[in-house]
């Protein structure tokens, strides 16, 4: 399996392209600007697009979201935030577009083509954001568990509860993370990419 990184200049957004054989999937893609949708169409290009997944509902994770025709996928409670969301997206940067259309809600497990996520809830930056996790699998060529953390947790850090959150929920779900395999590669929405490993010194202070 491939992962390419997209990332949006203004905000630095990540777009992740999951490619395998004939299937990919999308994650997060956060720019309606044609030169990042370009490249995205560019890497999925004579592929199967399995799907789009958002690890949570705020616009610079879901504005490009609409030029992708596959099934889209969020979890129940962003789903339901999305138009708050998106108001707050205006009165707050000035951001007009248009939300993704048709949004199916996530389970536990998504099995997209060759790719099969386990879906963490994982609230506090909003209160539906999740992490996708693909599992070692001699398939995809992973030797360790791979992880989409979205804006819960980055290298060094951890996102915002100030747009949406919820401090208490942002603690419990780091702590959670906290548990997975110390192997575990995360791609977070901003930034680069780390391991559970790496990032337990500062995990293992939350009080």
């Amino acid at each position: 399996m491939d992962i390419k990184r997209v990332v949006e200049p203004s905000l630095q957004e990540n777009t992740y392209v999951l490619i395998s054989e004939d299937d990919c999937v999308i994650i997060d893609p956060g720019s309606d600007d044609d030169t990042i949708l370009a490249q995205i169409h560019k890497l999925i290009a004579g592929k199967r697009l399995r799907g789009v997944l958002y690890t949570h509902c705020h616009f610079d994770h879901i504005r490009g979201g609409r030029y992708f025709n596959a099934d889209q996928y969020m979890s129940e409670e962003d789903i339901d935030d999305l138009p708050l969301q998106s108001s707050r997206a205006k009165m707050m940067w000035g951001v007009d577009f248009k939300e993704p259309e048709n949004i199916k809600p996530l389970t536990k497990q998504i099995i997209l083509g060759g790719f099969n996520f386990t879906v963490f809830q994982t609230p506090g930056h909003t209160n539906g954001s999740v992490c996708f996790v693909l599992n070692k699998s001699q398939k995809l060529n992973l030797s360790n568990p791979v992880m989409f953390s979205g804006d819960t947790l980055f290298k060094g850090t951890y996102g915002r509860i100030d747009l949406g959150g919820n401090g208490a929920q942002m603690t419990a779900s780091l702590k959670f993370l906290s548990t997975l395999p110390p192997e575990t590669v995360f791609y977070p929405g901003h930034g680069e990419s780390s391991t559970i490993g790496a990032e337990l010194r500062w995990l293992k202070t939350i009080p």
